[in-house]
């Protein structure tokens, strides 16, 4: 009875600590020049304004008019528009590292999950179903 309780402790204590959207001490690629400068913002925002964009309705669809090209971007838009957009042959994502991966289809999932105008809205954009090739969006 006391393994279930220490069990179901450890269970709770490793939900409650939300996804793993750190990239400290991770490798990075060899991405040179303008990519890597084009790249790099997405890695190097602190996991909780990742977190706090996904929460807001409003940061939401501002990042999302940039995806789509109806707004303006920051850098860090401009990086979630190249990383989305990077789809060839079947494979998402072909220039991501492991932390831009995790970070991007945390995005993605959240998008689909918490934000489905949005998620249909860059369907219909890319004109392929996104979610689908990161493999997201299906336990919401």
């Amino acid at each position: 009875m006391q393994v279930l309780a220490i069990l179901a402790a450890l269970a709770v204590a490793v939900a409650a600590q939300g996804p793993n959207l750190s990239c400290q001490g991770e490798a990075t690629t060899d991405r040179t020049g303008v990519l890597n400068q084009l790249l790099k913002p997405l890695a190097n925002v602190p996991e909780s304004q990742i977190v706090q964009i996904m929460a807001s309705k409003n940061d939401v669809a501002a990042y999302m008019d940039c995806i789509v090209e109806k707004g303006e971007c920051s850098r860090l838009g401009k990086a979630i528009q190249t990383f989305v957009k990077d789809y060839s042959q079947g494979q998402a994502c072909q220039i991501c590292t492991d932390c831009e991966m995790r970070r991007i289809t945390y995005v993605l999932d959240k998008l689909k999950c918490d934000h489905p105008a949005e998620a249909t809205r860059l369907t219909d954009n890319l004109g392929f179903d996104i979610f689908a090739v990161y493999n997201v969006g299906k336990t919401c």
